[in-house]
């Protein structure tokens, strides 16, 4: 089949996004790709795509894929939303699922933004529901497992899929950042148990800094 833009003959496009951005192709990439995806006319190219992706991608059955995972994400109270990368090569001639591993940072940027305004248009009580006024979405089903030991400087800042077993793990404490400026540390100790300091604050160190 063939495609306008990237898109695929068999789908008609949205008259509201412009697949051909009058400043240019977005795909003749110019220089690194991390550096391409964030010039402001690829970005809005970026998200037409991806906006028609979430909308239009349909399973074999017809069903709206990405629409549905969106209601369940909402209905679960939940902020990620998985999208497949298998998926992402079917559409704009693969060009979203090559930048994404690429330009991973940048890209889920773009992509969060997208889907949290599509999620706020169709579920405007999201945040309140989820308690976060953010959609974060994660990459699934990347074709290539990279064995750990294989890790190299190549791979810096790019999306890898690895395997393996976690053998110790530790608790993740938030921080938070007080009016002031200084920040504050969640108490460390169960209940029941004392420690140095109030609870909730970091004990000062030397010089009178909060611990990092």
């Amino acid at each position: 089949e063939g495609s306008q833009g990237g898109l695929p003959s068999h789908i008609e496009p949205d008259p509201a996004m412009a697949f051909d951005e009058a400043s240019g192709n977005i795909t003749e990439v110019r220089g690194p790709v991390s550096e391409w995806v964030v010039k402001d006319w690829v970005r809005l190219g970026i998200r037409a795509r991806f906006l028609f992706f979430l909308r239009a991608k349909r399973d074999a059955q017809g069903s709206a894929v990405y629409r549905e995972a969106i209601t369940a994400m909402v209905n679960a109270g939940r902020q990620s939303l998985a999208v497949s990368f298998t998926d992402l090569t079917e559409m704009f001639d693969s060009i979203l699922a090559i930048w994404v591993s690429d330009a991973p940072a940048e890209m889920l940027s773009i992509f969060d933004d997208v889907a949290t305004e599509l999620t706020l248009q169709e579920y405007p009580a999201f945040p309140t529901v989820s308690r976060s006024s953010r959609v974060h979405v994660r990459i699934s089903d990347l074709p290539v497992c990279d064995p750990i030991r294989e890790i190299r400087q190549v791979h810096l800042n790019a999306l890898i899929k690895v395997a393996g077993v976690v053998t110790r793990r530790s608790m993740v404490f938030p921080r938070q950042l007080r009016q002031d400026g200084v920040s504050e540390l969640p108490d460390r100790h169960p209940a029941g148990v004392t420690g140095a300091g109030p609870p909730g604050k970091a004990s000062p160190q030397p010089g009178g800094h909060p611990s990092q």
